[in-house]
Formats: structure tokens, C-alpha cells, sequence
């Protein structure tokens, strides 16, 4: 038996695709033959609210934040893949934009470990888990700029009391496809002084 171009072209075409999807998968690089993960990401509340109070009678400051959860769906009637998120990165801006020079609120980077199970029919899916963008840093962030120290303890009225937290979640998903999704927080600080 002969073997015509006829035939090896599909044998060809099927070998070459088993290859890219292995090479794929090697090289840690998307598969082009099969779809990307397309998620939306919010946080509730959409607001990450601190409220500093200074009482006068102790000296004392407390701090009672809201954090937000973040939640990354994928879009109904979508065939997204599964999604490992591996790692966040969080920015804080003033409230006109400017990154924040404080060493305490650089750029950071930290890991963390969560799967988002494939999409199914018209639902989607989601996943929710918290985020620690707000820390002792922004605390004392806002405890330095929110209030005047110098003498006796007032609240600085210079101080807009607003920022914001520029947070990009970081994955892979099951088709090798790297996976971006831009959530925006902004930070209401409030000061209160009571006796």
C-alpha cells in the first residue's frame, strides 16, 4: 500500500496538535487551540473603610477596619477554563493617583493559593477569599496623616482621608493561559477624637 498526501495529512495535523499541546504545557505557555480564562473581579464591599479614633481620656488609638472579600466570576454562558490564582500585587495611590513613596505602603507581592473550578452552563463560576491589603502599614499610614501629633493630638484637616488600592490577581489557567484580573479598592480613612 502507497501512502498518498491524502493520508498523511490528517495523521500530520493530529500529531502536529498533540505536539503543541504538550510543547504547551512544557514551555508553560497558553495553547492557542483552546480557550482563555475571561474573569471580572470586584470586591465587597466595594470599599475598604478605616475608622481611627483617638480617645483623649486613655491616649489611647483604636482602629476599626472593614476589609473588603474579592471575588473573581467568570462570564455567564462563557466557557472558561479552571483557574489557579497564585499571587496578588497590591499598589496604593493618593487620592489624585500619585503612588505612595512610604516605604510601608511600596508595591507589594505576596502568594496565595486558590482554584476556580471551570465554567458550567449559564451560571459561571466564582471563587471569593480575602485579600490582607489592609495591614498595621496602612494604619499607620493613616494615623500619620490623618492626625497632627505635634503637641496635643488634633485631627489634620489637610488630609483628604481617601486612597486608593490598585490590586491585580495573578494566575494560570487549566489551558496553560496566564490569567490577569485588574480590581481597583478605594480606602476611606476617618479620624475621630473622643473624650
Amino acid at each position: 500500500m502507497v501512502c498518498t498526501h491524502r493520508t498523511r495529512l490528517p495523521l500530520l495535523l493530529v500529531a502536529t496538535g498533540l505536539l503543541l499541546a504538550q510543547g504547551c504545557a512544557y514551555l508553560n505557555v497558553g495553547n492557542p487551540l483552546l480557550p482563555n480564562a475571561r474573569l471580572t473581579g470586584q470586591a465587597s464591599p466595594p470599599l475598604l473603610d478605616i475608622k481611627i479614633t483617638y480617645q483623649q481620656s486613655t491616649k489611647q488609638f483604636t482602629f476599626q477596619p472593614t476589609e473588603p472579600t474579592f471575588q473573581l466570576s467568570s462570564l455567564p454562558n462563557d466557557s472558561t477554563p479552571g483557574v489557579t490564582i497564585n499571587r496578588f500585587s497590591a499598589e496604593y495611590t493618593d487620592n489624585v493617583g500619585n503612588s505612595i513613596d512610604a516605604i510601608a505602603l511600596a508595591k507589594s507581592n505576596l502568594g496565595i493559593s486558590y482554584y476556580m473550578a471551570p465554567a458550567n452552563g449559564t451560571q459561571g463560576t466564582s471563587v471569593s477569599f480575602p485579600l490582607p491589603i489592609e495591614n498595621q502599614n496602612l494604619e499607620q499610614y493613616g494615623l500619620d496623616h490623618a492626625y497632627d501629633l505635634a503637641g496635643t493630638v488634633s485631627i489634620n484637616p489637610f488630609f483628604p482621608g481617601t486612597l486608593a488600592c490598585h490590586v491585580t490577581v495573578y494566575g494560570q489557567d487549566d489551558n496553560y493561559n496566564q490569567v490577569q484580573v485588574p480590581i481597583d479598592v478605594p480606602i476611606r480613612i476617618e479620624a475621630e477624637i473622643t473624650q
